[in-house]
């Protein structure tokens, strides 16, 4: 028989602090659920706020695809916990137009920004957090 307080036990994340990137939509919002139940404090970015996490995780609104703003938003997080142990980049988003004939320059270059510089982006400050501390995880997910 399997002991599920002990399963729980041991993936505890009681005090650590998560980001999580595209927080505020579906696959953000159920990260942030799972986290924050294993006992993380989580912190979503996302370009708005969703009011359905009110409760579950801090919320930023971030557009990670500027560089200033993806690093001020990694610095508050660290100046009000101190720390950075997970970073979750899950902020993803495909164009209207799925031919990529039919896809403009403008609207391929937006992808490109949202579906990865923010991860470049996000992964710079929050190695820097994380190597101070000795410690961290990051988890980059494709949709």
């Amino acid at each position: 028989m399997i002991d599920k307080e002990k399963i729980l036990d041991l993936f505890s994340l009681k005090g650590e602090v998560a980001i999580v990137t595209g927080g505020a939509g579906r696959l953000g919002v159920k990260h942030i659920g799972i986290l924050q139940k294993a006992g993380a404090k989580v912190v979503s970015f996302d370009i708005s706020k969703n009011k359905g996490l009110n409760g579950l995780a801090d919320q930023i609104a971030v557009d990670i695809t500027n560089p200033d703003e993806a690093k001020k938003a990694v610095q508050k997080v660290v100046r009000k916990y101190k720390k950075i142990d997970i970073l979750c980049n899950l902020v993803g988003g495909v164009s209207e137009k799925s031919i990529v004939e039919d896809v403009t320059l403008n609207v391929w270059n937006r992808m490109m920004d949202v579906n990865l510089l923010s991860v470049f982006l996000m992964m710079r400050p929050a190695i820097r957090s994380m190597k101070i501390n000795r410690f961290g995880r990051i988890v980059n997910i494709a949709a």
